[in-house]
């Protein structure tokens, strides 16, 4: 798993790419945690994650409630088909569309 910073925009935005399972989440948890602080936009690019399981969806799910904490916005680009399946049989499709996935 590798965690790319992109910011063309001056909006936080990070790039995840590689495996997002249960061996990589504790690696890139606190990295987008700590970029929702108040009023901040975080974008969170999931177009090069090759593998993902339930362990994602939860990291992304604290990840929503950090941001609704903070009075930040976090948004996911790119959602791979698997995270949306996990998130169907979660009953966390409403979480996904929340944070802005087209794909849900």
């Amino acid at each position: 798993m590798t965690t790319q910073p992109v910011n063309a925009s001056g909006t936080p935005s990070i790039r995840l790419s590689g495996a997002l399972d249960s061996a990589a989440v504790p690696a890139v948890w606190n990295s987008v945690r700590a970029q929702l602080i108040s009023g901040a936009i975080v974008r969170v690019d999931l177009s090069a994650i090759e593998e993902i399981d339930s362990s994602a969806l939860a990291m992304i799910a604290d990840w929503a409630g950090e941001a609704d904490r903070q009075g930040a916005r976090l948004v996911l680009e790119q959602v791979p088909a698997k995270l949306v399946a996990l998130a169907r049989i979660s009953d966390l499709e409403p979480l996904l569309r929340r944070l802005g996935s087209a794909a849900v």
